[in-house]
């Protein structure tokens, strides 16, 4: 049997003593450990939320620029229209069939799904018992689209005379809607008793 001293009592309590100091101390050190990759985790992925709402907020104001100028192009024809408007106004007869005409155009552009850009009348004139309002149309649309409203028109309650007519590809980036512009020269016939 082994014999138990007060130093070897000791020394057994000292390396006790000193297992548990280097325990405690590896355990200190893996709760730092775990502590800091705690917040490094949460800091990673508080900057992934950060990064993914600045992206949201990126997305939304590009959307913002394109329907800002969307309203710009908007704006612009709206003022062109408003023009157009005022010259009609001045410049063309206040009969009721021209009235009836003019809104005729725009109720079978927007049946057709054409957009009007111009029209342009004449003064009217009087031709072998017949008056004569002579006009240019700026449309533009599909090339179907753009058929079927010349189609509607010549089908229309008025007599018409095409004088000339163009159909070109419309530039892609110079277009709001692509497809194809049209130019036709008309002149909107009736008899002169009407008229009066």
């Amino acid at each position: 049997m082994k014999r138990l001293s007060i130093s070897s009592i000791c020394e057994s309590v000292n390396l006790a003593t000193k297992n548990r100091t280097v325990v405690g101390l590896c355990l200190t050190a893996l709760v730092v450990v775990l502590y800091w990759l705690s917040i490094g985790t949460s800091n990673t992925a508080r900057a992934a939320g950060l990064k993914g709402a600045l992206l949201q907020r990126a997305q939304e104001l590009n959307q913002l620029q394109c329907v800002r100028e969307r309203l710009e192009v908007c704006r612009r024809k709206l003022e062109r229209l408003r023009s157009q408007l005022d010259e009609l106004r001045s410049g063309f007869d206040a009969r009721p069939e021209t009235h009836r005409f003019l809104a005729e155009l725009h109720e079978k552009a927007t049946e057709c799904g054409v957009d009007l850009n111009r029209i342009e009348p004449e003064e009217r004139r009087s031709c072998d018992g017949f008056y004569v309002i002579p006009m240019s149309i700026e449309a533009a649309g599909s090339y179907p689209a753009l058929c079927s409203y010349l189609g509607e028109l010549q089908r229309g309650g008025e007599v018409l005379r095409i004088k000339e007519l163009k159909i070109r590809r419309a530039d892609p980036l110079a277009s709001e809607h692509g497809g194809c512009q049209l130019r036709v020269v008309l002149e909107l016939v009736s008899l002169e008793e009407e008229a009066d």
